[in-house]
This record gives structure tokens, sequence and C-alpha cells, in this order.
């Protein structure tokens, strides 16, 4: 790849592709990550939601008074879900329906997050803390469906790698127009190099970009070291011509001159 534009097509060409998959990398992290915040900042809501609801009765058994968490716990496989457990309860959600949930084991006050398999097929993220209420060691779990966020992320970075290739195509069409503008004093100092060798002109334009500057004026200073050269080498070949005139013209009078001819029998003898 010996043409200098192709070189400057080529790395620009890859810079432009590393930043459009880096952008498109961040954005898709970005999102997803979230997204996920927000689902569990809204599990850990449901979860404190389902704490609050907790009652106890003078027996001491422990339930649900009115729910604070939505009907959607109350749907059959609504993707919504939660356990609350202790050493004599479990609660589980309508919408777990048969199913349940492997709750982890975890410190009172901390709080485990889990991607598991949920029932009809479904892919959970579970958040799960322990809290201690009524002097019980209380587990709630709350589980919600990723499917439908999975589906949108996977839309979304569809249409986004397709705004990204797109953009990535004009960026190398308008990369390809500026590098040919910029380049374009080079065809002006091609087109003068053409020019010097007819006699044209005797020297390049300065009207370059400051980067081909400093090669414009080595240019310019050889061709006036040459010009200087040149002129020396007219002087000292005049001056030459000058001096032999004389002698030239002394030889050819003497060449003339009767004196100096030979007789006609010599030059006989000499033919």
């Amino acid at each position: 790849m010996k043409s200098l534009q192709s070189r400057l097509h080529f790395g620009l060409a890859i810079s432009l592709f590393i930043l459009t998959a880096l952008m498109w990398w961040l954005v898709n992290t970005s999102i997803s990550h979230i997204s996920k915040q927000m689902m569990l900042t809204r599990m850990e809501h449901d979860g404190q939601a389902l704490l609050s609801s907790l009652q106890q009765s003078p027996e001491g058994k422990s339930s649900l008074k009115d729910l604070q968490v939505g009907h959607i716990y109350q749907q059959v496989y609504s993707g919504h879900y939660y356990l609350i457990a202790s050493d004599e309860l479990q609660l589980r959600s309508h919408s777990l329906w048969d199913q349940s949930l492997l709750q982890p084991q975890v410190k009172t006050g901390e709080s485990v997050v889990q991607n598991i398999e949920g029932p009809d097929g479904q892919y959970l993220l579970q958040w799960t803390s322990r809290f201690k209420r009524f002097d019980k060691n209380i587990t709630i779990t709350v589980a919600e469906d990723t499917n439908a966020l999975l589906s949108a992320l996977h839309t979304f970075n569809l249409y986004f790698a397709l705004a990204a290739i797109a953009i990535f195509a004009s960026l190398l069409l308008i990369q390809g127009l500026i590098v040919r503008r910029s380049l374009r004093s080079l065809s002006t100092i091609k087109r003068e190099l053409l020019a010097l060798s007819t006699g044209e002109i005797k020297s390049l334009t300065k009207q370059v970009p400051s980067e081909i500057h400093p090669l414009v004026d080595e240019i310019n200073r050889l061709l006036q070291q040459l010009a200087k050269q040149l002129k020396r080498s007219r002087n000292s070949t005049g001056n030459l011509a000058h001096s032999l005139k004389h002698p030239l013209n002394l030889l050819m009078q003497l060449a003339e001159s009767e004196e100096i001819k030979l007789p006609q029998q010599y030059v006989m003898n000499y033919v």
C-alpha cells in the first residue's frame, strides 16, 4: 500500500471502526446495567413493602395484611413473584401457582442477586434479603421475568447496530472527501513540477498546507542553487570562448599565411 491516500483511508477506517464498535459496546453495556438496576430497585421496594405488610397475631403467627405491592403478584405466571420464609412460615405469591423459588442462604441485612430459571420457561432476575422482625429471621425473595427486557434490549441493539453501520458508512464517505480535498495541494505541486520541467515557471508556489512548506522551501532552495550553478557554468563557458577566440584567430591567420606553406613537391610526396 504505497499510496498516501490509501494509507490515510485505511488508517482512518480502522480507527472509525474501533470507535464505532466501542461506542456500541458502551451503549449496550450502559443500557443493560441501567435496566437491571431499575428492576432491582423495583424489586427491593416490593420486598420492603412485603416486609411492612407482615403482621403477627396474638398467638405469634405471622401473616400478610393488605398487600402493598400490586395485583400483578396475583396473576398466574405473570412474571412477578415473591416468597417469604421464616422458621415457621412460608408465604408465596399466587402468581407462582404450583411452583416455588429457591432461596439462597443470606445473612441478616445482606442481599443476594441471582439469575435463575423460573416457571413457564421464564428467565428470572431474583433479589433475596434477610430481615429481623417480630424477633424472627425472615427471608424475602422477589423475582421478575427478564424475557421482555432482553427482547427489548435485543431490538434496541439491532436498531442501534444498523444506525452505527449507517453512521460508519457516512463517516467513511466524509473522510474520503476530506482526504481528497486535503491532498489536492499535492496535485497542484505535481502540475507545477511539470511546468518547471518545461521552463514555464521558476519556482513552486507557497500556497500549500503548512505541513508541505518545508518540502516546497527545500525544492525552491535547490532550484536557486541549480540556477546559480548554471549561471556560473555559462559565465565560465563564455569566458573560455572569449579566451580561445584570439588564439584561434592567430591560428587561422597563420594557416592562411604564404610563409608557412610547404613546397608543392612535399605535398605531392606526402600524398
